[in-house]
């Protein structure tokens, strides 16, 4: 259980940094 949370919180924390980069270079391009 504690290994499994680990690695989703990993997937969902680089998940949402990757929006994050794609909203960024959005913005800066547009």
């Amino acid at each position: 259980m504690g290994v499994w949370g680990h690695w989703f919180s990993v997937i969902m924390l680089s998940f949402a940094k990757g929006q994050l980069a794609i909203k960024n270079q959005q913005c800066w391009l547009f």
